[in-house]
């Protein structure tokens, strides 16, 4: 059965430092963009799966952007060129200015509707999350690397998480919710991460399963990297650049 698409998500990744005694921080990144998009599936009660296929929208420009305090106004930290054919590659990735970074969220707290907790290790921690911006003559928005096993059902997204120190983010938090069409869904949230002071390389795995009107989505996030898979720019694909507020994806983020 083909999944659906579980959105997420921000990076193939260039790690420099070599330190045998930690995963080494993220100063660089490079990728190749493609074109993605949601469409019916006869095969699949015409439920939305995602089909690829090469880049088309031609040369211009790729952008790293933060969002302080989630904000709908972006502010760019560094751009490069966009070939043709779809390749980008940022030298270096600088620091995010400190006052755009927001403190940990209270997420070791138990919410409504869930059991267990995510736990941080040093809750003064600050951080924010790298948005990567596509703009070309023929295409505007926001990418994402995505890697979807067909097999296992599961979506694969990359992300950047910037922290002004080491942080240890541990913990399962799972919540239930019963809406007005009586499926009840479930939704686990597992993280076991490392974080060092700087730019960090996560991967998120998202799997959905339902039996009979359970719906289960479990969400896995670990340290690591997609290597050279694509870079889909979901959302949209006219010129019309798009409101990051409108078109923003789920996050890695740990940061109010």
């Amino acid at each position: 059965m083909k999944p659906p698409l579980a959105l997420l998500l921000v990076p193939a990744l260039l790690l420099a430092a070599c330190n045998p005694e930690k995963p080494p921080v993220v100063n660089a990144l490079s990728g190749t963009m493609a074109e993605g998009e949601l469409v019916p599936d006869s095969e699949n009660n015409n439920n939305l799966v995602f089909k690829s296929s090469a880049w088309t929208g031609g040369a211009g420009t790729v952008k790293t952007v933060v969002l302080p305090d989630m904000s709908d106004l972006a502010l760019m930290l560094t751009s490069t060129p966009l070939s043709a054919d779809g390749k980008f590659s940022f030298a270096t990735l600088p620091a995010p200015p400190a006052d755009t970074l927001t403190p940990i969220s209270a997420g070791s707290q138990t919410q409504p509707d869930c059991t267990g907790e995510i736990k941080f290790s040093d809750p003064a921690t600050q951080g924010i999350d790298l948005f990567i911006s596509v703009k070309t003559d023929l295409r505007a928005g926001l990418a994402r690397q995505l890697v979807i096993d067909t097999t296992g059902n599961i979506t694969k997204t990359s992300g950047l998480v910037y922290v002004d120190r080491d942080l240890k983010v541990s913990g399962t938090l799972r919540c239930t919710f019963t809406g007005t069409d009586n499926l009840t869904r479930v939704s686990v949230n597992d993280n076991d991460v490392q974080l060092h002071k700087g730019w960090n390389s996560l991967v998120g795995s998202v799997k959905t399963e339902t039996v009979g009107t359970v719906m289960t989505t479990t969400t896995t996030t670990r340290a690591g990297t997609l290597g050279d898979a694509k870079w889909y720019l979901l959302g949209g694909s006219s010129a019309q650049p798009l409101s990051l507020q409108k078109s923003r994806l789920p996050s890695f983020s740990f940061f109010r």
